[in-house]
């Protein structure tokens, strides 16, 4: 079933997909499912997770829509079993869980692919990978294309109208010969408005902090990943002030760590790149590069507490930073918080209700 022609259909959508819905139940690998909003794609991915179930073939859904999730909160990769034809993918539990941060993968583009690789490689059985919507630009095909190097599904299945993913499907035909379908769009598929989506969102992140509560973190005995916020070497406080003086009055200087040849700070704003306390600063301190990060944009950024082998064991918010006594303090309602062997901070801020409050830079 392949061709760049648009196909609509109103018939319900399982029984025109039946053809290559048996075709793909009856073997085994990856199928990626490929795609814009409302193609048609999680629907597809049920109905193949249902059929190999009937088909007596338990299967592996990854759910790659960070902001449309069904497994799993919002931001994140999940991945569970489904071993009934009728199971629900809402009510189905998390057998994976890889924190992303953000509900978008432009911004997290490593994050997004390494998670999707690493769940792909966790499934024990044919697996189904469910992608979010991003795919109509030029920076979705690259991205997309990354996706299919790094996974290598057995099956490519691609929902689209007209030959809008024609950019993206056609390279990929002469190694995906047999194995790249393009089955019909059903017509009766709607559109969901974008404050549907956006409101959906936000239920879905707020349900992950019900009972939430702070707990605090030292930053030195449970580390931060992504970022070389305590990870360093703390600067000695006759250096740390010697650095406050050479970018005040303009600019604090909450706190600095160095390695290597490297010099962070936490800032209070971002200095301008030809500041010349950058340079001043990186001459007396003999240090080739400096890395600012702007500490108030840390103030409600969403955090994943990390477990054994990188698990999630769920999400946080970050409420307070204190530079003095290098502690972090998390919002989070994951119950036993001090299970955390790592903290990994996200790109996406929100509050606690799920309200989206920007991103940080």
């Amino acid at each position: 079933m392949d061709g760049g022609a648009e196909k609509t259909v109103t018939h319900a959508p399982d029984a025109v997909w039946e053809p290559l819905l048996n075709q793909l139940a009856a073997e085994n690998g990856a199928v990626l499912l490929l795609g814009g909003p409302d193609r048609g794609k999680t629907t597809f991915a049920r109905c193949l997770a249902a059929r190999m179930a009937a088909h007596g073939q338990p299967s592996f859904f990854i759910d790659a829509d960070l902001g449309q999730s069904e497994i799993g909160p919002p931001c994140c990769v999940g991945m569970g079993v489904l071993n009934m034809p009728d199971q629900s993918l809402a009510e189905t539990a998390p057998s994976e869980l890889i924190f992303v941060g953000d509900n978008n993968p432009v911004g997290a583009r490593l994050e997004y692919i390494s998670a999707l690789l690493r769940a792909s490689q966790l499934a024990a059985g044919p697996c189904v990978i469910d992608t979010g919507g991003y795919a109509l630009t030029e920076d979705a095909r690259r991205l997309n294309r990354a996706i299919v190097q790094a996974v290598q599904p057995q099956h490519i299945v691609a929902l689209q109208r007209g030959n809008e993913l024609e950019p993206l499907l056609n390279p990929l035909r002469p190694m995906y010969a047999g194995r790249l379908h393009t089955p019909p769009v059903p017509a009766e598929l709607g559109v969901k408005p974008v404050d549907y989506r956006a409101q959906r969102r936000s239920l879905r992140l707020a349900a992950a902090f019900e009972n939430s509560r702070l707990h605090r973190f030292d930053w030195r005995q449970t580390p931060l990943a992504g970022t070389w916020l305590g990870n360093g070497t703390p600067l000695p406080a006759h250096l740390l002030v010697f650095v406050r003086q050479c970018f005040a009055p303009s600019i604090r200087v909450y706190y600095a760590e160095t390695w290597g040849q490297e010099l962070g700070l936490m800032v209070s704003a971002m200095p301008h790149p030809d500041a010349p306390a950058r340079a001043l600063v990186l001459q007396q301190l003999k240090k080739k590069s400096l890395v600012c990060t702007v500490a108030p944009q840390w103030k409600n950024l969403l955090v994943g507490l990390e477990g054994p082998k990188g698990r999630l064991l769920g999400l946080g918010l970050i409420e307070e930073l204190d530079f003095r006594r290098t502690r972090l303090g998390v919002l989070t309602a994951v119950r036993t918080p001090e299970a955390a062997l790592t903290l990994r901070p996200g790109i996406l801020r929100l509050l606690s209700n799920g309200a989206e409050i920007g991103r940080i830079a």
